[in-house]
């Protein structure tokens, strides 16, 4: 009866309000009255009355003392909800998470199902915006899962579209399509709501990363309509900002900074300051494109200082990366390099302990009071279910054919349970000999890993020591990055008489069969020299063939082994500093004084050393070297390597200007900027293959 009574204070007091919702003035009022309930419900009206984002905090923060006062769990709730809206609408996104774990907290204390609901919602989409998307899509499928157990249906496509777009944020293009086909097949296409268009904008990007131009156009023009026709201006702006991606894949400039323009206007109107960042890294990108490598540097500044107050990591850690790509094409090395490092340090911290700290304490208590309540709960169905067994003790004393028929099912549930037993044994035993199995498994993988990782340092060893280039070359580099353990590529060099040799070389596979195939050719490569001082270079990759073919025993017949290597491979004078250049397939890049710092290439035989169809015998190029120009030799693992916005390979092109863009530098400096390059190019892609490039100046 009092809780009937109190709620119906409830209801009037809340009726009263509403008539006087458009008074702020009579809320305020209301604040002064003696009875705690309408004080609450005046203080969280005010706070989602005001537009004032400080005015709401002071509102919010008072409805919650009113309410701990009154030890009313739901309304503490409600004022912790309300701070985190207010802190999500001013893109302070970890303050808004803080919040909404503390209403999460006092709700689950209620039976309410709607705030519940609403919370987890709140809290994937905050943590969405922040960046933390494994916590983010684990709240949205929560939230999902709790709208199904208690009937929610109406909440089903707000939790699809924010695990959609979670997903698209995340990468995670094919989860996301799922979520967007769910709504758009929900929704009533007579009446297209929000979630529709924000489903079939979620579609366009998807079609947008998988470069489909014009269906990606079709979907963004539609979703614009959908906006337009719904007042809803942030969704329009979401589409001209993606239209502009479009046109800026398309080398439409103009047209991508028109709609670049037309989004930002209104992020900057409304201060929505997460929309502002990303338009800022658009706009960046628009004009390093367009090579106005200045403009470029302003605008991701101003990202990061955004960034920095919205406590984003991965966006600050990539921040830095364009703005040491936009120094390095401006010819800023010195900043390019300090820049990198920032990345370097700031990526590898992006999950540091303390950014998280409070979310952990907030959740371990939210963890720990709900094992508490469902505690209770069982204590509850516990007594409950003693009072049940002492009414069937009751009912059991009052007729024999009752207590026989219990007796004949104890008998027959003894002797399942028998049964049910000796299987659980035998499923023991099978799990003992699989527990055996796993542990062996490990132990033999431990070995072959401790093995491989002896053979790595033998294949180390083997590789020539930098000193025989040191004492011949004052500026060289070699980068040297296997994908696996050992590694597949290799370079040699050799000094005899005056006369250096020097190779890399790209062998058949990597890891394990690779690193074997490396070590052939190198013993096969030193004997070859030992024994023909004078030959000139494709001889010796003539003769390494041959011996190639014959210790893998290859005949050409169909079925065998078709291992083999690529290799570019040079003589140098080191007197005269004449080249004599042979090639399988890998060429030799030169910047000669007398071409302005062009590129020379010299092409290589289109075969193998080793088994081929149409084998016939190397030529040999020969070129006369002159002090400072440099040259490179390489396998073709970097510009193998697949990344990019399309996740494809990075193409020798690529490579090319790079080493036109670099070869003034000294040769650490270029080592480090190919480095950085690649980095960049291959973003969370696994490393392709074995990656080897050496520099050197004459």
């Amino acid at each position: 009866m009092k809780q009937a009574l109190f709620w119906t204070c409830i209801l009037s007091v809340w009726f009263s309000i509403s008539v006087f919702s458009q008074n702020i003035d009579s809320l305020l009022q209301l604040t002064n009255n003696q009875d705690d309930s309408i004080v609450y419900e005046a203080y969280i009206s005010l706070a989602y009355h005001e537009k004032d984002s400080a005015k709401i905090f002071a509102y919010a923060d008072s409805s919650i003392i009113i309410a701990k006062k009154m030890n009313n769990e739901l309304l503490i709730g409600r004022g912790y909800l309300k701070r985190g809206i207010n802190n999500y609408n001013t893109n302070s996104f970890r303050l808004a998470v803080t919040d909404f774990l503390e209403a999460l907290n006092y709700f689950n204390k209620t039976d309410n199902k709607t705030y519940i609901a609403d919370t987890y919602y709140w809290l994937a989409i905050a943590l969405k915006y922040w960046g933390y998307y494994p916590k983010a899509i684990k709240y949205a499928h929560t939230g999902y899962d709790y709208c199904e157990r208690n009937n929610l249906t109406d909440d089903y496509l707000k939790f699809w579209l924010v695990s959609a777009y979670i997903n698209l944020a995340w990468n995670n293009y094919a989860e996301a399509e799922i979520y967007c086909d769910k709504i758009i097949a929900n929704t009533d296409k007579k009446m297209p709501d929000e979630y529709f268009a924000y489903a079939i904008l979620g579609k366009g990007d998807i079609y947008l990363i998988n470069n489909k131009l014009d269906s990606a156009n079709i979907y963004f023009t539609e979703a614009e309509k959908l906006f337009t026709k719904i007042n809803s201006n942030y969704g329009a702006s979401l589409c001209y900002r993606d239209l502009g991606r479009m046109y800026l894949i398309m080398n439409n400039f103009p047209k991508a900074l028109e709609y670049y323009n037309k989004a930002l206007d209104y992020f900057y109107a409304t201060n929505y300051k997460r929309g502002i960042s990303e338009l800022l890294i658009l706009q960046g990108d628009y004009y390093f494109q367009i090579k106005n490598y200045d403009k470029a540097i302003e605008l991701f500044f101003a990202r990061q200082k955004l960034a920095i107050s919205m406590e984003l990591p991965e966006d600050i850690y990539k921040n830095y990366l364009h703005i040491s790509s936009a120094y390095e094409k401006k010819g800023d090395i010195k900043e390019a390099l300090f820049y990198y490092k920032k990345y370097s340090q700031t990526k590898d911290s992006i999950f540091n302990i303390e950014k998280f700290e409070q979310f952990s304490e907030l959740q371990t208590k939210f963890d720990t009071e709900k094992k508490e309540k469902l505690l209770a709960i069982q204590k509850t169905e516990i007594e409950k279910q003693n009072a049940r067994q002492g009414l069937l003790y009751v009912l059991l004393t009052t007729g024999s054919i009752i207590l026989f028929v219990g007796i004949y099912f104890y008998i027959q549930k003894r002797k399942d349970n028998t049964k049910i037993s000796i299987q659980n044994s035998e499923i023991s035993k099978q799990n003992l000999v699989l527990e055996q199995q796993n542990k062996e498994i490990e132990l033999s993988h431990a070995q072959i890993t401790a093995s491989i990782t002896y053979a790595s340092r033998i294949q180390k060893a083997i590789l020539p020591k930098p000193n025989i280039l040191e004492n011949i070359f004052n500026d060289f580099f070699i980068l040297y990055q296997p994908r696996d353990i050992v590694s597949g590529d290799f370079y040699f060099f050799r000094l005899i008489n005056n006369r250096l040799y020097l190779a890399a070389a790209d062998c058949t596979g990597h890891g394990v069969p690779g690193a074997f195939m490396s070590m052939l050719g190198m013993a096969i490569l030193n004997e070859i020299i030992k024994n023909n001082e004078t030959y000139k270079a494709d001889e010796i990759l003539d003769l390494m063939r041959t011996q190639i073919k014959i210790a893998l025993q290859q005949s050409g017949q169909k079925g065998e082994q078709q291992d083999g290597m690529d290799i570019t491979f040079c003589i140098i004078d080191t007197l005269s500093l004449n080249l004599n250049f042979a090639g399988a397939n890998l060429p030799l890049y030169l910047f000669k004084t007398q071409n302005n710092n062009q590129i020379t290439v010299l092409e290589p035989d289109r075969q193998p050393v080793g088994i081929y169809h149409k084998e016939r015998t190397f030529s040999h190029k020969e070129i006369s070297l002159q002090k400072n120009e440099i040259f490179y030799i390489a396998s073709d693992g970097y510009h193998s390597q697949f990344g990019g916005e399309n996740k494809l390979p990075m193409k020798t092109k690529f490579f090319k200007d790079i080493l036109l863009n670099i070869n003034t530098l000294t040769l650490n400096d270029q080592k480090n900027i190919l480095l950085q390059k690649l980095d960049l190019w291959k973003a969370d892609n696994e490393q392709t293959d074995d990656i080897l490039i050496i520099g050197i100046r004459i």
